[in-house]
């Protein structure tokens, strides 16, 4: 996840399906507030790319239950940032 970033590409994923692809304001409250209200009762697993300032992220989701792996910006092929979203 690029701090600088405006936007944030999330692709929402359940059982390895892509059931959602879009993009969003960034922060994690937005995020939180978009899965709470359109899957509610879901239980939410993330990756993203985290980059050197982007652990902040990580800790936000996890207070609010969200199992979360923010990982360093090395571990990613990609050069665009994607934030994967999985619903269980």
């Amino acid at each position: 996840m690029s701090i600088p970033k405006k936007n944030w590409l999330i692709k929402l994923r359940c059982f390895g399906m892509v059931i959602k692809s879009f993009s969003m304001k960034q922060g994690p409250e937005n995020l939180i507030k978009f899965l709470r209200k359109n899957y509610l009762g879901a239980r939410f697993g993330s990756v993203y790319k985290a980059g050197f300032c982007g652990y902040w992220i990580d800790r936000k989701l996890r207070v609010t239950g969200i199992k979360n792996i923010g990982t360093n910006s090395h571990q990613f092929s990609f050069s665009f940032h994607v934030f994967f979203v999985y619903v269980f």
